[in-house]
């Protein structure tokens, strides 16, 4: 699209262009020297020329420095010499005189000048001692004698040194038996080995002191052993006590011999042999019985003790109790069941528990 010049608001009698709004752009456009334009980006927001070189940023009105009326006041002893304004209209000069010599000083008081000839507290570098750099220690004067001359105050003396040393352990050697040990000329510290005990003995200064002995370990457990021979604290809380336990899970017992009659725990085997050795279960079906006057006889030989026998009638099929009369004999079981008609062979069974003929 082909590019439309218009003119506006041009007042050429007075050279004015007037009611101008230069080119908003967000980024700088392709630079011509001289060219202008407004700067719409944010953080900008400022009019840019270009330089022939790069586009550089004009100034806004409220960016521009201000100069502050600040004064600048050269003192001497605390008179003003010279006052300076950051607006002045005219250069102005302070001379400020930098003394070269004592004379050049108005409070000279303190110093001492060329011509004081009374040098009496005074003495010359020529005249004081020299101060060795070298040369051996002995040679040194006055030296201290002591360390606190030193000023030395952590350190040991020899002779606290010498009375330490003489309470540290000194090995003498070894005798037979304890009568042996020296009784003269022993001092604090000897230490003697007594063979007959393989005990250390120390001379105090008074006695013979028993430091230690040899001692025989080998009837005693180590740590390692003690733990798989013998139970912990821990592991024996876990036990059930003596008195009433609360067994959990299947505790089991020694199983007793039969006839055991004792306090003695009696095992669910023992009672199984015990029950088996005493007691005797059969089981018979009737044969086909034939009714005389109204009642069926069913007779079962055995060899239990009819004293102790007990015997239950019950139907095959249903497993319940039939109501008989039932007559207990030295060999034999008499049953008599109520029926007018004949009875099947294995309609009912007889269940008799006794004890075991001897």
């Amino acid at each position: 699209m082909a590019e439309k010049n218009v003119l506006i608001d041009l007042n050429l009698n007075n050279n004015e262009i007037q009611n101008v709004v230069l080119q908003n752009l967000a980024a700088e456009p392709t630079g011509k020297e001289g060219k202008i334009y407004y700067d719409s980006a944010s953080g900008v927001k400022a009019p840019k020329f270009y330089d022939g070189t790069a586009w550089k940023q004009l100034a806004k009105k409220d960016e521009l420095p201000v100069v502050n009326n600040a004064t600048l006041t050269i003192q001497k002893n605390g008179s003003n010499v010279q006052t300076f304004t950051a607006n002045a209209s005219s250069n102005k000069t302070a001379n400020i005189i930098v003394p070269t010599k004592t004379s050049d000083i108005t409070n000279d008081s303190g110093f001492i000048t060329k011509e004081v000839n009374d040098l009496t507290n005074y003495t010359k570098t020529s005249d004081l001692p020299s101060v060795a750099t070298s040369g051996n220690f002995a040679d040194l004067q006055n030296k201290p004698t002591t360390i606190a001359g030193y000023g030395i105050t952590d350190a040991y003396t020899k002779t606290e040194i010498d009375n330490k040393v003489a309470s540290v352990y000194k090995y003498k050697g070894s005798v037979a038996t304890y009568a042996a040990l020296p009784s003269t000329g022993q001092v604090v510290g000897d230490v003697y080995n007594v063979e007959e005990n393989g005990a250390n003995y120390a001379w105090d200064g008074t006695t013979w002191d028993k430091l230690g002995e040899t001692i025989d370990f080998s009837p005693y457990l180590l740590k390692t052993e003690a733990a798989s021979t013998y139970a912990t604290i821990t592991n024996l809380n876990k036990k059930a006590p003596l008195a009433s336990p609360s067994l959990t899970g299947t505790p089991k017992a020694p199983t007793a011999a039969a006839g055991t009659n004792t306090t003695q725990i009696a095992t669910t085997a023992f009672v199984q042999n015990a029950i088996a050795a005493y007691s005797i279960t059969l089981t018979a079906t009737n044969p086909a019985l034939t009714p005389s006057s109204g009642i069926c006889t069913w007779t079962i030989s055995n060899t239990l003790n009819n004293a102790d026998v007990l015997c239950s009638v019950r139907e095959v099929t249903s497993g319940e109790e039939v109501f008989a009369s039932i007559t207990y004999s030295a060999a034999s079981i008499v049953i008599k069941i109520n029926s007018s008609a004949n009875i099947a062979a294995d309609t009912y069974k007889a269940v008799i528990i006794g004890q075991k003929g001897s």
